[in-house]
Order: C-alpha cells, then sequence, then structure tokens
C-alpha cells in the first residue's frame, strides 16, 4: 500500500514539473513560469508583513538581534565569528556584484533566479519559525526553528556552486564549486556556537536553502550554465507505467528539444 501511494505521490510532483517544462519565455521579465514567479512574490510579501507587523503572539524575549551575541561564549576568535555571523550579507553582495560586473550574457536571468530562491527559501523559513515557536538557546526569543541565517547561506552558495560547476572556467571542478559550502557551513556552525540554534534548526535551514536553490537552477540552467529558455522550447514527459498484478511500478521520461 505504501509503494503505491509513494508512487502516485512521485507521478503527481514529476507530472506538474513535466507541464512546466513546455515553458517558453515571452519577454524579458519572464524568466522563469508563472506559478515560480507568483511563489516568489507570495514569500516575499509574507517576509515583509512579518518583519512589519510581527506578530504579537511571539515572546520576544530579551528583544536581542539576531546579531548580538556573548563574545565569552563563543569557541572561535572574534574576528573569525564575525565574519561568519555576518555571511549571508557578504555572500549576496559578492555574489550580485559578479553578476553586475561580470560579462555572462545569462547574469539577468542567473541573477532573477537567485532571488526567487532566496525569497522561496526565506519566506519557508519564516512560515516555520512563526509557526513552532521554538525558543532559542540563548533564550532570547521563540525564533529559533529552521535558522534563518543558515538557509540564507545555502541558498547562495548552493547556487555559486552550482554556477561555478557548470561555468566555464571551473567547468566540473569539484574543490572550486565546494568552497562557498564550506563558507556556508561555517556559517551554519557559527550560528550554533553562539547559541543561537541547535543542530537540528542549522540543518533544516541548510536543507532548505540547499534544495530550493539546487531545483531552480537545475530546472532553468543547462549543463554548461547557460539559460534554457531564449530561444528554445522544450518539453518532457514523465509516463508512470503500473502493473498492479505483478505489483510493478516504474516511471520513463521522454525529453524533446
Amino acid at each position: 500500500m505504501f509503494k503505491k501511494f509513494f508512487f502516485i505521490f512521485i507521478t503527481s510532483c514529476f507530472s506538474t514539473t513535466s507541464l512546466w517544462a513546455n515553458y517558453q519565455r515571452e519577454s524579458k521579465w519572464a524568466v522563469s513560469p508563472e506559478p515560480l514567479r507568483y511563489a516568489s512574490a507570495f514569500f516575499g510579501v509574507e517576509i515583509l508583513a512579518y518583519l512589519i507587523l510581527k506578530p504579537d503572539y511571539i515572546d520576544q524575549g530579551k528583544k536581542s538581534s539576531d546579531f548580538d551575541y556573548n563574545p565569552q561564549t563563543i569557541s572561535t576568535p572574534q574576528w573569525a565569528y564575525e565574519v561568519g555571523n555576518h555571511g549571508p550579507t557578504l555572500l549576496t553582495l559578492g555574489q550580485y556584484l559578479y553578476f553586475y560586473f561580470d560579462d555572462d550574457d545569462d547574469n539577468f536571468e542567473k541573477a532573477y533566479i537567485l532571488t526567487e530562491s532566496l525569497l522561496i527559501s526565506q519566506g519557508s523559513i519564516f512560515t516555520l519559525k512563526y509557526t513552532f515557536n521554538s525558543k532559542r538557546p540563548d533564550q532570547t526569543n521563540h525564533l529559533s526553528f529552521p535558522s534563518g541565517h543558515t538557509g540564507h547561506a545555502f541558498s547562495i552558495a548552493t547556487f555559486m556552486a552550482m554556477d561555478i560547476y557548470h561555468g566555464e572556467t571551473f567547468h566540473k571542478n569539484w574543490l572550486a564549486a565546494a568552497l562557498p559550502l564550506a563558507y556556508a557551513t561555517f556559517i551554519g556552525f557559527t550560528r550554533i556556537d553562539a547559541e543561537k540554534h541547535r543542530a537540528v534548526d542549522v540543518g533544516i535551514g541548510a536543507a532548505i536553502g540547499t534544495l530550493t536553490s539546487y531545483l531552480l537552477y537545475k530546472y532553468h540552467f543547462d549543463s554548461n550554465g547557460n539559460y534554457k529558455f531564449n530561444n528554445q522550447s522544450t518539453s518532457s514527459m514523465i509516463i508512470p507505467n503500473m502493473d498492479p498484478i505483478n505489483d510493478s511500478y516504474s516511471l520513463s521520461w521522454r525529453y524533446t528539444f
């Protein structure tokens, strides 16, 4: 029974993706399919609403900033901790400045998709924070689960890693691609070190940021880091094969371009 349910669930997910695979860009700003644009806009409005309204049912405790910490409790040198504490901001500025000054023809599309990834991942994290109402280890407030810093860092770092790996300069160089992920991992460690988060908070935040950027990059860019939908129409189809008598279930994939 579980196998059948799981098969139907996976087929439904892939069928939805198959519909998006027929996407053809219609204008400069239509970089991604409408459902993704609507989702990122929704999460953007949600984040803004949370920042402005700050729901009353959350006990803000000491009203401490996410960047505040006790220098006596951290195990890393203070300068190293600051590099991690402000890491998401540094990664974001560095990546967008690269998009602005680099001469890659697809930098506009990459900046657009990265922005969507950040909005979707951070919006999801904000939703979980205000749903679970988990108290931080340092007792400053109830916004511990999951880690927004870590989700932000891994969303940027995963996008950077994939673009480095698929790009021309460091094509398929795992070591170069791993560098931003190593930095994001250090950022996650600093959140635990300063008692802002538990390991599970950091792990779930990292998973959300990584998965969002990975899926959006893979959908919009090819194996050479080029945007897929400028001058071509692609289509794909997931075909389910079911044989309940022999308890056999499988999927086949057809891709045309």
